[in-house]
């Protein structure tokens, strides 16, 4: 009986949504020129016009571009963090219900 209990209390939920989290930043940094990270926030270089970004505000991680408007791709995040290694861009993601989630995502070439 304790087996079934602790299967049935995981979220796989909230694992599918920062599976799919992870899914849109690497196919975001697929269509950029280039890709860098400053202050936990994400940068895509789209175009000589266009950056996106994808950042923490409140509890959500967003995507905005040229800082105008957003779209929301998590929400009940405790927190947001980024750091850059030689080979590409570290993310780990906390949420609200305490699970951590982390991706490195390679520069492309």
């Amino acid at each position: 009986m304790y087996i079934f209990k602790n299967l049935s209390e995981t979220n796989y939920s909230e694992d599918l949504s920062y599976r799919q989290f992870f899914l849109f930043v690497r196919q975001e940094n697929l269509d950029a020129e280039r890709m860098f990270e400053r202050n936990n926030t994400l940068y895509f270089q789209l175009n000589e016009d266009e950056v996106s970004m994808i950042e923490k505000y409140q509890d959500v991680i967003r995507r905005r571009v040229n800082y105008l408007g957003h779209e929301i791709y998590l929400r009940d995040v405790q927190g947001f963090e980024t750091e850059t290694l030689d080979y590409g861009i570290k993310i780990t993601v906390t949420s609200n219900e305490g699970g951590i989630y982390e991706k490195t995502i390679s520069f492309e070439q």
